[in-house]
């Protein structure tokens, strides 16, 4: 899933407990969701699992996840303006890697590594990479978790920004 810098950071300081989206895939739940973050960025940050899934009006929808959204109603109602069916993917189970992984190391180590525009489905080749560097790879732990009764699971972690703080990674194909 591709996000804007500025909505990923909100996820992962555990600011923002429910993703919203125009389309989604009905049956999502308990799926894990990889988030790429976009321009200037552009580098698989960690991921999250998929939670409930509100699907409905956009008035609807806002009624579910008002306090979860992390945004303002004004930014809400423009997002969704014109359209009939609004999607909020309740944010579970967070984690991020340590040190973020450019898109040109995703390219180089996972082969045809296409940034979504949205979102898509992860290819089999990308699965098996993607989990092998979520077992692997050094994540700032607990940082942004939220844990099974829907609290933030707390730390004194801090996410790490800039271009040195980009992971050069050496995967299996």
């Amino acid at each position: 899933m591709s996000l804007r810098p500025q909505f990923a950071d909100l996820i992962f300081s555990g600011l923002k407990l429910a993703e919203l989206r125009r389309r989604f895939a009905a049956v999502a739940e308990g799926r894990d969701v990889y988030v790429y973050v976009t321009s200037p960025e552009m580098v698989l940050r960690g991921g999250f699992q998929i939670g409930h899934i509100w699907r409905g009006s956009p008035e609807d929808v806002w009624g579910h996840v008002e306090a979860l959204a992390g945004v303002e109603r004004a930014d809400f109602d423009a997002y969704f303006e014109g359209s009939a069916l609004a999607y909020a993917l309740r944010i579970s189970e967070v984690w991020e890697f340590e040190k973020p992984i450019s898109v040109d190391c995703l390219k180089d180590k996972v082969g045809s590594f296409v940034a979504p525009q949205s979102w898509r489905y992860v290819k089999p080749k990308e699965a098996r990479n993607f989990m092998e560097m979520r077992e692997t790879m050094p994540m700032v732990r607990g940082y942004g978790s939220i844990t099974s009764d829907g609290g933030l699971r707390e730390t004194n972690a801090a996410p790490l920004r800039g271009d040195s703080d980009v992971q050069e990674i050496s995967l299996t194909g």
